[in-house]
Protein backbone atom coordinates (compact mmCIF):
# COMPACT_ATOMS: atom_id res chain seq x y z
CA UNK A 1 0.00 0.00 0.00
CA UNK A 2 1.31 3.46 -0.89
CA UNK A 3 1.88 5.53 2.25
CA UNK A 4 3.10 8.69 0.55
CA UNK A 5 4.34 10.25 -2.69
CA UNK A 6 6.57 13.29 -2.99
CA UNK A 7 8.10 15.19 -5.88
CA UNK A 8 10.34 18.26 -6.02
CA UNK A 9 12.09 20.24 -8.75
CA UNK A 10 15.13 22.45 -8.27
CA UNK A 11 16.77 25.05 -10.48
CA UNK A 12 20.45 24.03 -10.40
CA UNK A 13 21.60 27.68 -10.61
CA UNK A 14 19.80 28.51 -7.34
CA UNK A 15 21.80 25.95 -5.35
CA UNK A 16 24.70 27.65 -3.61
CA UNK A 17 27.84 25.79 -2.48
CA UNK A 18 27.48 27.22 1.05
CA UNK A 19 24.38 25.01 1.47
CA UNK A 20 26.36 21.77 1.10
CA UNK A 21 26.46 20.92 4.80
CA UNK A 22 22.74 21.65 5.22
CA UNK A 23 21.82 19.32 2.36
CA UNK A 24 24.37 16.50 2.32
CA UNK A 25 25.25 13.86 4.87
CA UNK A 26 28.98 13.33 5.53
CA UNK A 27 28.90 10.24 3.26
CA UNK A 28 27.34 12.24 0.41
CA UNK A 29 29.83 15.06 0.96
CA UNK A 30 32.66 12.67 0.06
CA UNK A 31 31.03 12.01 -3.32
CA UNK A 32 30.35 15.72 -3.86
CA UNK A 33 33.98 16.62 -3.14
CA UNK A 34 35.14 14.01 -5.66
CA UNK A 35 33.42 15.53 -8.67
CA UNK A 36 35.86 17.20 -11.08
CA UNK A 37 33.82 20.31 -11.88
CA UNK A 38 31.67 22.85 -10.08
CA UNK A 39 28.92 22.21 -12.65
CA UNK A 40 28.74 18.52 -11.74
CA UNK A 41 28.86 19.36 -8.02
CA UNK A 42 25.89 21.72 -8.41
CA UNK A 43 23.91 19.11 -10.36
CA UNK A 44 24.60 16.51 -7.68
CA UNK A 45 23.68 18.91 -4.89
CA UNK A 46 20.48 20.01 -6.64
CA UNK A 47 19.48 16.39 -7.26
CA UNK A 48 20.07 15.42 -3.64
CA UNK A 49 18.15 18.49 -2.45
CA UNK A 50 15.20 17.70 -4.73
CA UNK A 51 14.97 14.04 -3.72
CA UNK A 52 15.27 14.85 -0.01
CA UNK A 53 12.50 17.43 -0.30
CA UNK A 54 10.45 14.76 -2.07
CA UNK A 55 11.10 12.38 0.85
CA UNK A 56 9.80 15.00 3.28
CA UNK A 57 6.71 15.53 1.13
CA UNK A 58 6.05 11.79 1.03
CA UNK A 59 6.11 11.65 4.85
CA UNK A 60 4.42 14.91 5.93
CA UNK A 61 3.62 13.66 9.43
CA UNK A 62 7.34 13.63 10.22
CA UNK A 63 8.28 16.75 8.28
CA UNK A 64 8.80 19.02 11.28
CA UNK A 65 11.27 16.71 13.02
CA UNK A 66 13.45 15.71 10.09
CA UNK A 67 16.43 17.54 8.64
CA UNK A 68 17.28 16.79 5.04
CA UNK A 69 20.98 16.18 5.81
CA UNK A 70 19.86 13.31 8.07
CA UNK A 71 18.73 11.35 5.00
CA UNK A 72 21.54 9.48 3.30
CA UNK A 73 20.94 8.85 -0.38
CA UNK A 74 23.37 6.42 -1.98
CA UNK A 75 23.47 4.81 -5.40
CA UNK A 76 23.26 1.06 -5.87
CA UNK A 77 25.57 -0.84 -8.23
CA UNK A 78 23.36 0.11 -11.19
CA UNK A 79 23.38 3.82 -10.29
CA UNK A 80 19.84 3.93 -8.89
CA UNK A 81 19.40 6.15 -5.83
CA UNK A 82 18.23 4.52 -2.62
CA UNK A 83 17.70 5.66 0.94
CA UNK A 84 20.22 4.21 3.35
CA UNK A 85 19.13 3.10 6.80
CA UNK A 86 15.56 2.66 7.95
CA UNK A 87 13.99 6.07 8.59
CA UNK A 88 10.49 4.67 7.94
CA UNK A 89 10.25 1.28 9.70
CA UNK A 90 7.91 -1.19 8.02
CA UNK A 91 8.13 0.67 4.73
CA UNK A 92 10.03 0.46 1.48
CA UNK A 93 11.22 3.68 -0.13
CA UNK A 94 11.55 4.20 -3.89
CA UNK A 95 13.61 7.15 -5.17
CA UNK A 96 14.37 8.69 -8.53
CA UNK A 97 16.57 11.66 -9.48
CA UNK A 98 16.91 13.25 -12.93
CA UNK A 99 18.74 16.28 -14.35
CA UNK A 100 17.97 18.16 -17.55
CA UNK A 101 18.28 21.67 -18.91
CA UNK A 102 19.48 23.22 -15.67
CA UNK A 103 16.89 21.52 -13.46
CA UNK A 104 16.98 18.56 -11.12
CA UNK A 105 13.93 16.60 -10.07
CA UNK A 106 13.49 14.16 -7.22
CA UNK A 107 10.69 11.66 -6.67
CA UNK A 108 9.91 9.51 -3.65
CA UNK A 109 7.30 6.81 -3.05
CA UNK A 110 6.95 5.29 0.40
CA UNK A 111 5.28 1.89 0.37
CA UNK A 112 3.98 0.09 3.46
CA UNK A 113 5.24 -3.49 3.58
CA UNK A 114 2.50 -6.06 4.03
CA UNK A 115 2.97 -8.28 7.07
Amino acid sequence: MIRGIGCDICDVTRIRPELVDRILSPQERVLYDGFPSEKRQREFLAGRFAVKEAILKAAPEKRSILAIAAFIVVNDDDGRPRLEGDPFPGCRTWLSIAHDGGYAIGMCVIETLDS
